[in-house]
């Protein structure tokens, strides 16, 4: 049985800190530029393409150094971001898609992730943003991925990073689409994680729920190897349209599953 894979994603779519933050603001075309060349030239040591000669030249031991120098990078490029008097999901997105330019996952294929995705909400008060991003590594047949969820808030007028998900460890490697969904707790803020591994062979999606309550995340739903699947998410429903197998290997049968939102996450 062959069925293609795709995604369909439905969303109701202190003093000498605050001024060491301003100062990242506004920076000119020149600086971004600068960046961007840094970040390319950096990532491309650890990801090889094959119309770039000489990319991929680091060796296993010096590339996972490199993958979190590249992490840092995109960090400070939020920071800048969100140092911008009125920051907006539009201006932290183009930020880290400018430095990242062609080296990243959207990049690579828009039916791989929705990153990098932004989404400002008020919780218990406080302003708050979750981001995601991933990096890319390995080689561009199959691509590695080091995919992250942050969460930052607004609590002391300077917007700094308050946790993140484990999604380099639910996703590593997958492609990687994130949407809000919403909360059945209050005080809490609800994310909907879902990726397939690059080049496998059923493609077997993995899907993770995340609750953020403003200090820490924790996973409150979570489904693997779903074959073949089909993915739609609103705010208040997942749907999971997938394939089933036996220990064989053979073909049993399709099932389309809802999941709502509830307090105990979805059911």
């Amino acid at each position: 049985m062959t069925r293609s894979v795709f995604f369909v994603v439905s969303l109701m779519v202190a003093g000498h800190q605050i001024f060491a933050q301003s100062n990242l603001a506004a920076p000119t075309d020149s600086d971004v530029q600068k960046r961007h060349t840094e970040y390319f030239q950096l990532n491309r040591q650890i990801y090889t393409r094959h119309e770039d000669p000489g990319s991929g030249q680091l060796s296993d031991a010096k590339a996972a150094a490199a993958s979190e120098k590249l992490h840092e990078m995109i960090s400070s490029e939020i920071d800048r971001a969100l140092a911008d008097p009125k920051p907006s999901e539009r201006r932290v997105g183009s930020a880290i898609a400018a430095l990242q330019g062609d080296l990243s996952l959207n990049e690579f294929d828009t039916e791989t992730a929705n990153t990098p995705f932004v989404k400002f909400f008020s919780l218990n008060g406080i302003q708050s943003v979750a981001i995601s991003y991933a990096i890319i590594q390995g080689g561009d047949a199959i691509p590695d991925t080091q995919t992250y969820l942050d969460f930052y808030d607004n609590a002391s007028g300077v917007w700094r990073k308050k946790t993140t998900a484990p999604t380099v460890k639910d996703f590593e490697g997958c492609t990687y689409f994130v949407s809000q969904l919403r909360s059945g707790l209050p005080g809490e803020a609800w994310f909907f994680a879902w990726g397939v591994p690059i080049g496998s062979t059923r493609s077997a999606a993995r899907a993770r729920l995340y609750a953020f309550d403003g200090f820490t995340v924790r996973t409150i739903w979570k489904r693997d190897l779903l074959a073949y699947a089909k993915v739609k998410v609103t705010p208040d429903t997942v749907s999971l349209d997938y394939s089933v197998f036996d220990d064989m290997g053979r073909f049993i049968e399709d099932r389309d599953e809802a999941f709502h939102v509830t307090a105990n996450g979805l059911e």
